[in-house]
């Protein structure tokens, strides 16, 4: 009984044993009247209002059932009932009794009916039964299908089911006989054509189709399943590609994919299916525009609108992915080409790596194909032509194809010979697109088949004729376009080109394939010029084309002298930039390309001079010229600071910049060293211009807005308001807040009533007299209320221009300054940079000092730049610590050398932005004193000097990290002499200083030298301390903070022990120190604190003692003389 109960579990695994254990219980165990009372009550229990009691009961009815057909096989002793007793059963359990109910109650005998025919036919008890045993039971089912609409699909599904269950035979005569004739005189619906399709009586054609497309669409309203028709139909079109065509194109595609949301997701359901079965011809077809662009809305990533089959969408997507995973290379990129057809950012929108999966597994062929897609789809926007919003979207398409077609080139890297064929393939496009006008292509001379001769007398054998090098991949696409592509589609395309190439060309990739690159994209040029494809831009100069020249003459000269290989990588690069889209039209030419022209054909030409001339190496048809290694510092300065920003040429820097590093590092590695003027050239491009400085460093002037009349006073009223939140200081917040305040309602008042005079606007229009203004026939203007307000706010927004202009050059100078510092850091890294490298500490310390003033209290609008800046003194401190300051003393140092950059350095130290610039300038004093192997001049003063301004200067900018650096790097060797530079300061400082801190750090640092065990019981160590403990006596530590207080008890400890070690100043530091560690014991109760002053005042205590008896003894010796 108790499996009964939870035959009606809602959980299907408890429905299961509970049917388990009632067949274990009836077999072999059971009577027969217990297995006919379950008979008849799992048959009765179909009728059940509940799902989950109906489908227990008839999965326990199939296993009973099939238990019963076993025994009866098996043996003639179990009672078992026949195929019709079974249906009487069934017909009668599942009749409702007169009168008929109607209602819910209706509906459950009909599902009690349905579900009875089920489960016999999954109980296999069919299989071995005639035709007129199972004949019943399948029109029973026809019967079902005839009581309500919405019973026709699971109606013909338990027919499906039923036929299925019996013989081959059996099946071919009910088809024929029953079913059969039930589809011929019923009328067409969606499930007649399951069974017409699934039991083979008819084929599928277009007719059959289109008869059937209204009831196709309307197994929609079965959503979210999937009615049984479409799997069958799908099944059948995929054996026959031309059906599936049709489906998709007559019935899918055109009415199923814009209407109902029903309809929508049935073909979401349907792409489900397709996948592990589609041909490879027919991807393309199903994923046309319509249904494509379906599944892209339904899985689309915006979050502010979110689709409302977006989850099924993405789960769609998922299926094709993973399904996708096990088809073959062509079919995913048949797929992969598909979706990027319906959005050319299929990723990007939907927020998956649908495309990007599909494209990872490609093997060799199918990568070509694709960057053959890419290129055509690239090619066919050029040729539409249309309005702006038309123009825009192609664009867009464009922008996207090449950026894939960038990608798809990098995918061949490092793959051989093929994998570099295609990366020349993808750059010969680009550069034809892009660059030249290719509508009058024509295949080379060179390359074209010589005339056949005219037959003559025979004589000797002519040669063969040689064979025709090659077309170019450019001239190949040339060939193919014959075009010419718009302006602003070529101006993404050539900077995808330069960006491809600087991806190419740059580390890791090797100097001489890099330099291999350069030099194909070089002869591909000259191959377009020579097939009558010119530039889009303006004629090249006769500079320019003699710079095409020398780099192609450095290249020929590369084989025989590997060590201009640097060199000729570097001048084919610079010779590429003279490539650009040209002008948006022939009226539009920009000044600054000829200017970069200019620069390019000047620093090849002065690069090949300096660099040749070093390696003493003659370059045909060039003028021999004394240039140096400073002319070479120069140019690759200059290179680093060219402008190319303007069109594609802004993809360009990183390719320039590895290019200027790889042949400075080439150059540095044939000199032996870098003279004086080559280290200025390459500070000067990270600091700027040198200026000798003298005296202090003079205060930056503030400017002061002169408040005029008219519209000048309209102007800066309202340049004040709106800088007025970025520019002021902290300290004035409130004072300016009360101004504002309560000036707000006259300010309010004068914007709407200040005029300007009428004359005086008049000579500001339209000139002064003095520039020949207006004459005196000549009418005034007429000048209305409000005019001064207009006319300020425009000269506002051009004020705001230039600021914005400002903004952007000084970007542009930080940014060279940072490429500029790779250089310097090449030479330090080759320690070639000699006695330059103290000019280098210096500059290097006040470019830092001058960006991180520079990027404290900007405003909004100058953030960027400001982070810029700092990411620029980061960087110089990090080569500062890490680089400059641990390199050995150059041979040719000089004293005098030494003494201006200490003096400098120090000078510094008075100006440190903050504590890390401090730090540094005292470690770069400290390498000064350890390079130079003896005393420097002034040492001493120097550091009196700053110990003075640190401790009594109350606008000091020195920190005390700045003296600690002269006791760590100078070594064991060094240490006193660093102790004797400070302690002379320190003794001063702990009774002069301006603050507690500063007394306290002054102890902090006295306490760290005698603490040290290199100290030495005479010098400044002995000197020094009785003013030290001095400083400790003359202490008040009601206004000392506790917080210091540890440091000045450290200060005493170490004091004591040098005092016990040396048996020096033991009664000194018994009368100036034991009153404070007294009184601190006294006052301050318990604690690790007292506990550590305790110690000190019994260790002090003690050496007095020891002190008084020996000074005892020695005078009674003196005694007994006397």
């Amino acid at each position: 009984m108790d499996s009964f109960w939870t035959l009606s579990s809602p959980d299907a695994k408890v429905r299961a044993k509970s049917s388990h254990q009632l067949i274990t219980s009836l077999f072999p165990g059971g009577t027969e009247a217990d297995v006919k009372y379950a008979y008849n009550r799992l048959f009765k229990g179909l009728n059940s209002g509940r799902a989950a009691a109906r489908q227990g009961y008839a999965g326990a009815l199939s296993m009973l059932l099939q238990k019963l057909k076993e025994l009866k096989d098996s043996t003639d002793s179990q009672w078992s009932p026949s195929l019709s007793e079974i249906f009487t059963t069934l017909k009668t359990s599942t009749s409702p009794p007169t009168p008929t109910k109607k209602g819910a109650e209706s509906r459950d005998y009909i599902f009690g009916t349905l579900f009875g025919l089920l489960s016999i036919a999954r109980s296999a008890i069919l299989q071995s039964a005639t035709t007129s045993e199972v004949k019943p039971f399948v029109e029973l089912a026809l019967q079902l299908y005839a009581v309500k609409k919405w019973l026709r699909e699971t109606a013909v599904h338990a027919v499906a089911e039923l036929l299925g269950s019996v013989g081959e035979e059996v099946k071919k005569e009910l088809v024929e006989t029953v079913v059969g004739k039930f589809v011929e005189e019923s009328p067409p619906t969606a499930e007649t054509l399951y069974l017409t399709l699934s039991l083979n009586l008819a084929p599928l054609t277009p007719q059959l189709l289109k008869s059937h497309t209204q009831n196709l669409l309307s197994t929609s309203s079965t959503y979210p399943r999937l009615h049984i028709v479409w799997p069958t139909l799908l099944t059948s079109s995929l054996s026959t590609p031309p059906l599936l065509s049709t489906l998709f194109t007559s019935l899918i595609s055109p009415q199923m994919t814009h209407s109902t949301l029903e309809r929508k997701s049935l073909v979401l359901l349907l792409l489900q299916h397709l996948p592990s079965r589609l041909p490879d011809s027919l991807v393309p077809v199903v994923f046309d525009g319509r249904v494509g662009k379906l599944l892209l809305n339904c899985a689309n990533g915006d979050t502010k609108n979110v689709h409302t089959l977006r989850e099924l969408g993405l789960k769609t997507l998922s299926l094709i992915k993973s399904e996708s995973s096990q088809r073959s290379p062509q079919f995913k990129f048949k797929l992969a080409a598909s979706l990027l057809l319906i959005d050319s950012r299929f990723d990007a929108k939907t927020r998956t790596d649908t495309v990007k999966t599909l494209l990872s597994s490609l093997d060799s062929s199918a990568r070509i194909e694709y960057v053959d897609f890419l290129k055509s789809q690239i090619t066919s926007q050029a040729e539409i032509k249309g309005d702006e919003e038309v123009m825009g979207k192609v664009k867009n398409k464009v922008e996207a194809f090449s950026d894939l077609l960038c990608g798809a080139a990098k995918m061949f890297e490092g793959e051989g010979e093929e994998g570099g064929e295609v990366v020349k393939d993808v750059l010969g496009f680009f550069m034809a697109f892009s660059f030249f006008d290719c509508t009058n292509v024509k295949v080379p001379d060179s390359v074209l088949p010589e005339p056949p001769k005219k037959k003559g007398k025979k004589g000797k054998k002519a040669a063969k004729p040689a064979t025709p090098p090659p077309i170019s991949p450019a001239v190949s696409f040339a060939l193919q376009f014959k075009s010419s592509a718009p302006h602003s589609l070529r101006t993404l395309t050539s900077s995808r080109f330069f960006s491809l190439l600087s991806h190419l060309t740059s580390p890791p990739t090797s100097l001489p394939s890099s330099t291999s690159l350069h030099l194909t994209c070089h002869s591909m040029w000259l191959s377009l010029e020579s097939s009558s494809c010119p530039l889009h831009r303006p004629p090249l100069p006769e500079d320019s084309m003699s710079t095409r020249l020398l780099a192609s003459t450095i290249s020929q000269l590369t084989p025989s002298q590997p060590k201009l290989l640097p060199l000729s990588n570097l001048t084919l690069c610079l010779t590429i930039l003279l490539l650009n889209e040209g002008p948006s039209s022939p009226l539009n030419l920009l000044d600054d390309e000829d200017n970069l022209d200019d620069l390019i054909s000047s620093s090849t030409h002065d690069l090949v001079s300096g660099y040749t001339n070093l390696l003493n190496v003659d370059v045909p048809e060039m003028n021999k010229e004394e240039e140096g290694l400073d002319v070479v510092a120069d140019v690759c300065v200059g290179i680093l600071g060219m402008h190319t920003e303007s069109g594609g040429r802004g993809s360009s820097v990183k390719m320039v910049r590895d290019s200027v590093k790889r042949c400075w590092g080439g150059i540095l590695g044939e000199v032996e060293g870098l003279e004086g003027e080559v280290v200025r050239v390459l500070v000067e491009g990270v600091v700027g211009e040198i200026e000798e400085e003298e005296g202090e460093e003079e205060e930056e002037d503030e400017m002061d807005v002169e408040e005029d009349e008219g519209v000048f006073q309209k102007l800066a009223e309202m340049d004040e308001g709106g800088d007025k939140d970025e520019d002021e200081d902290e300290e004035n917040a409130e004072d300016s807040d009360d101004d504002s305040n309560s000036n707000g309602s006259e300010s309010d008042s004068d914007e709407s009533s200040v005029e300007l005079d009428a004359d005086a606007l008049n000579k500001m229009l339209l000139g002064s007299d003095d520039e020949g203004g207006l004459d005196d026939d000549e009418e005034d203007l007429q000048h209305h209320s409000g005019a001064d307000g207009a006319l300020a706010a425009m000269l506002k927004a051009t004020q705001q221009t230039r600021k914005k202009g400002a903004m952007q050059r000084l970007q542009l100078d930080v940014d060279h300054k940072q490429r500029c510092l790779g250089l310097l850091e090449a030479a330090l890294n080759k320690n070639k940079v000699g006695s330059g490298l103290y000019d280098i500490m210096v500059q290097m310390l006040k470019c830092r000092r001058e960006m991180i003033n520079a990027s404290q209290g900007v405003s909004k609008s100058a953030a960027a730049v400001g982070g810029a800046k700092k990411q620029l003194a980061d960087k110089i401190m990090k080569l500062f610590t890490s680089k400059i300051c641990k390199m050995k003393a150059p041979n040719d140092v000089s004293s005098e050398k030494l003494e201006k950059c200490f003096a400098e350095l120090a000078r510094e130290g008075k100006r440190s932005p903050d504590s890390a610039h401090s730090n540094a300038a005292g470690l770069a004093m400290a390498t000064c004193l350890r390079h130079s192997g003896g005393e420097i001049k002034g040492e001493e003063e120097v550091y009196s000097d700053l110990i003075n301004d640190w401790s009594t200067n109350k606008k000091s900018k020195v920190h005390s990290n700045l003296f600690e650096e002269v006791l760590v790097r100078l070594g064991d060797a060094g240490f006193c002499r660093g102790a004797s530079l400070l302690l002379p300061g320190l003794s001063a400082c702990v009774q002069n200083g301006k603050n507690d801190y500063v007394k306290s750090e002054a102890f902090r640092i006295a306490a760290k030298i005698y603490a040290d065990s290199r100290s030495t019981p005479d010098g400044f160590f002995k000197s020094s301390l009785p003013g030290l403990c001095s400083g400790v006596e003359s202490l008040d530590k009601t206004a000392f903070k506790a917080k210091r207080i540890p440091l000045i008890v450290q200060f005493c400890n170490a004091a004591v022990q040098w005092s016990s070690t040396h048996t020096l100043h033991c009664n000194l530091l018994s009368s100036r120190l034991s009153s404070f560690l007294g009184s601190l014991i006294e006052e301050s109760g318990s604690g690790n604190l007292v506990e550590k002053a305790k110690d000190v005042y019994k260790r002090i205590e003690e050496n007095k003692d020891k002190e008084k008896t020996t000074e005892g003894k020695g005078k009674k010796k003196k005694g007994k003389k006397k």
